[in-house]
């Protein structure tokens, strides 16, 4: 989601305790107490603020009792997780599209507004890669990718970008939702198409997800109607040895 890891809150929520102290007189209860701890304690509160101070390079506030500057602290731990989130990305193949469309750890726009909760859901899991479409759906059959064909064009991988951009029998609801037209002419590249999704992303991320919703929908229910079709013309000693679980 982008959000800042908890860890993260704790610790700044530390430092936050830690500025009260400082402006706080010595002759309160809680400032000697506080200074006992520092002075005499181990493994204790003093010790967890010293270990953040340590992490962000600022040892030299906690020595000299001095006030933390929050927004840099906040900024440093910031820079860390997002380091970290990014190294953990190239370690996971299923992000492909996602590495590719998502740049800083921050909520996206869609993540703030007032969507209904199945326009939310697959949007958010055609950015992870896990819309059960024939790229990830394939994963679970251990198709070889290349194997992976969209089950209405045949010739192309069903991949996310396919699924948004490629596939004719979404034609009429690209135009009528993200008012993309497609020209064979001049057929986008990846590259074109990636840089497209960001746009319609960041722009119009409501029109993205009501298409999203829309062409999955009528992806379901064309499929279904050739399965029903499919078993309609078998035999019943087929249908029988199917249900059977002998196929």
């Amino acid at each position: 989601m982008g959000w800042l890891q908890r860890t993260t809150k704790r610790r700044l929520s530390l430092l936050r305790h830690w500025n009260r102290l400082m402006k706080m007189s010595n002759n309160r209860l809680t400032k000697q107490i506080f200074i006992w701890e520092y002075q005499n304690g181990k493994d204790n509160w003093c010790t967890d603020v010293l270990e953040i101070f340590k992490n962000l390079d600022l040892e030299f506030i906690y020595e000299n009792f001095m006030l933390c500057n929050l927004k840099l602290a906040e900024t440093q731990m910031k820079q860390a997780e997002n380091t970290e989130w990014k190294a953990n990305l190239e370690h996971k193949p299923k992000l492909r599209l996602y590495r590719k469309i998502k740049f800083n750890k921050e909520p996206e726009t869609y993540v703030k507004l007032n969507m209904n909760r199945l326009e939310r859901s697959l949007l958010a899991q055609l950015r992870l890669g896990i819309l059960p479409i024939e790229i990830e759906v394939g994963r679970y059959r251990r198709k070889p990718i290349e194997s992976r064909k969209c089950p209405f064009c045949k010739e192309y991988t069903e991949d996310e970008l396919h699924f948004l951009f490629d596939c004719t029998t979404y034609i009429n609801l690209r135009e009528q939702i993200l008012n993309l037209t497609t020209d064979n002419k001049h057929k986008l590249t990846d590259s074109d198409k990636t840089d497209l999704l960001l746009k319609i992303s960041t722009n119009s991320p409501r029109k993205l997800a009501k298409y999203i919703v829309k062409a999955y929908d009528k992806r379901s229910r064309l499929l279904n109607k050739w399965y029903i079709l499919i078993l309609s013309n078998l035999s019943n000693n087929v249908l029988l040895t199917i249900y059977k679980g002998d196929l």
